[in-house]
C-alpha cells in the first residue's frame, strides 16, 4: 500500500524543514479580493495595497511563507528582519505581534 505524501516546507526562523501542518504560513496577497477566505479583525482594506495575514486555511492564494509555532524561531527571524526582507511593507510590525498571540495560543 503506497503511503500518501507528507508536503514539507521550511520554517523562515530556524530553517528547518518541517512537515506543513505544523508551521504558521503567512500570505502576501496583491488585493483584498484574495482576502475574504482568511480570518483577520480588520476587514477594511484599500485594493490597491497588498495584503499581508496568516492564512489559516493554508490555501489562500498569494506568495507564502512558513514559520514554526515556536517563540524562539519567532524570535530569530524578527532579529535577522526576514519578513521585512520578504515583505517590504508598512504591516510587518503588526505582523509580528499578530504572530506571538497566534504561537501564544
Amino acid at each position: 500500500m503506497l503511503q500518501k505524501r507528507i508536503p514539507i516546507r521550511m520554517c523562515t526562523g530556524c530553517r528547518k524543514r518541517k512537515p506543513k501542518s505544523e508551521l504558521i504560513r503567512i500570505v502576501k496577497a496583491k488585493s483584498s479580493s484574495n482576502f475574504k477566505f482568511c480570518y483577520t479583525e480588520q476587514t477594511n482594506f484599500p485594493s490597491s495595497d497588498p495584503l499581508i495575514f496568516i492564512d489559516h486555511t493554508k490555501k489562500s492564494a498569494g506568495r507564502g511563507t512558513y514559520i514554526c509555532k515556536d517563540y524562539d524561531c519567532l524570535k530569530k527571524a524578527r532579529k535577522s528582519k526576514k519578513f521585512e526582507k520578504m515583505y517590504p511593507f508598512k504591516a510587518v510590525p503588526d505582523l509580528y505581534l499578530k504572530l506571538e498571540e497566534e504561537i501564544t495560543r
